[in-house]
């Protein structure tokens, strides 16, 4: 358990240093406020995506194992566990607004935000962080984000794949469900504000993944959640539009779906699941 604890730990840090000099504060000393927003989100997506997937090679290659996608349970797509991934996190959000939101995370953001440099915001937040965009920089940022939207999937791979599939083992599923969201919690710091709302969001990550025992539902639906109301917000202004909270929220939902219902369809074109017997 203190191996995996320390790799998790080792994830943190490492992109904690990566988030923190690339960040857009950083950045805003060479560019104006919407160059290094986009430059931000290019830079800190190759560094993270790079890091991620050596993280796991390495890791793969020194623990020995021939078949990595078995040892990472994405042998075969788990399209009922994406749905089911999909609406836990839509039913958390409606209980975010409705709820959670005046009485804890608004509170919690609030407190957090008076000690200081917090980061960016996720989630009900996220159109808050998004400064005006060129059509240019709008059409620059969607297709980047639409091209590199897997950049969360080493992240899935690692937390929920790795460090939650092995530490059921040796504590058992219902606590190492509630590790792996406060560890991937943790590895998020650099984003301080979000802390209380984000775990929530782990918490369902990590649930799908004891219910299903299969990583392609929260590698998918995470990335790609991420991506869906940032892209409701950055599209429109490709045309200089700006949308309104409600409107953002329904193109950010058709996104949401559109890109599920696309990764899924691809897979299947792909025949990328393999038979029980190819594993064995």
């Amino acid at each position: 358990m203190g191996s995996l604890i320390a790799l998790a730990l080792v994830w943190a840090i490492v992109v904690t240093l990566l988030q923190v000099g690339l960040s857009d504060s950083s950045l805003a000393a060479l560019f104006s406020t919407s160059s290094a927003y986009a430059m931000g989100i290019v830079l800190l997506f190759v560094f993270d995506g790079v890091f991620g997937i050596v993280f796991l090679f390495i890791l793969v290659k020194r623990s020995g194992i021939r078949d990595w996608r078995r040892f990472l349970r994405i042998e075969r797509i788990d399209v009922k566990g994406i749905w089911l991934a999909f609406g836990l996190g839509i039913a958390l959000q409606v209980v975010n607004v409705a709820l959670l939101w005046q009485i804890l995370l608004l509170p919690a953001r609030d407190f957090l935000v008076s000690l200081g440099p917090t980061g960016g915001k996720i989630g009900l937040g996220t159109v808050e962080t998004v400064p005006f965009l060129s059509p240019s920089q709008a059409s620059f940022v969607t297709a980047f984000l639409l091209t590199f939207w897997w950049i969360e999937v080493p992240e899935e791979l690692f937390f929920r794949g790795y460090f939650q599939n092995e530490l059921q083992r040796v504590v058992g599923k219902r606590l190492a469900m509630f590790l792996s969201a406060l560890f991937w919690d943790v590895a998020h710091l650099w984003s301080l504000v979000n802390i209380v709302e984000r775990f929530f969001y782990g918490l369902v990550y990590a649930f799908v993944f004891k219910v299903r025992q299969n990583t392609t539902s929260t590698m998918f639906v995470h990335p790609i959640g991420n991506r869906s109301l940032l892209l409701a917000t950055v599209i429109p202004a490709i045309w200089g539009v700006t949308l309104g909270q409600t409107n953002i929220l329904i193109l950010g939902l058709s996104i949401y779906v559109g890109l599920l219902l696309l990764v899924i369809s691809v897979w299947k074109i792909l025949r990328l699941d393999r038979d029980v017997s190819e594993t064995v």
